[in-house]
């Protein structure tokens, strides 16, 4: 199931010119899997949240991709070498700086390397609600009703 449909219902059956409720149920599936293929496709979660996600760093590393763009708030970010990530181990935030434009977290320190060392939490995603995504991606909706016709 995708975390955020890309169109509506109400959207589909006025480009197909549909009245009834006869084939609602299909519709909404339908619309479920091309949600998940614009998902799939952006290789992104659609639905703005919180979100947390463990990096591991290279020696001489200064920045790390967050999974999910754009990204609205940095919560947290924290380095452990034993990966246990109490509030102990959260980084001053003098320490990085988010690129919203690219969802890259910049480092201004180097951090020892690691697996899964560095936790950072934050708010991403392209739209709250399935509205706001037709209107902020008003092209990608289009695309998406078509698909579902």
């Amino acid at each position: 199931m995708a975390e955020l449909d890309v169109t509506t219902l109400e959207r589909v059956k006025v480009m197909c010119g549909l009245q009834n409720t006869d084939q609602d149920a299909l519709i909404v599936r339908l619309i479920d899997s091309v949600s998940q293929r614009v998902e799939s496709f952006l290789g992104r979660g659609l639905l703005s949240l919180a979100r947390t996600e463990d990096h591991d760093l290279r020696e001489f590393q200064h920045s790390v991709s967050l999974r999910a763009w754009p990204a609205t708030a940095i919560t947290s970010v924290k380095h452990d070498l034993l990966r246990a990530f109490g509030s102990t181990t959260a980084l001053d935030t003098t320490l990085y700086y988010l690129d919203i434009r690219t969802g890259t977290l910049h480092l201004e320190s180097e951090l020892t390397e690691g697996f899964g060392v560095l936790r950072v939490a934050y708010t991403a995603g392209m739209a709250a609600t399935t509205a706001a995504f037709v209107t902020a991606y008003a092209d990608i909706a289009e695309w998406a009703d078509r698909q579902v016709r």
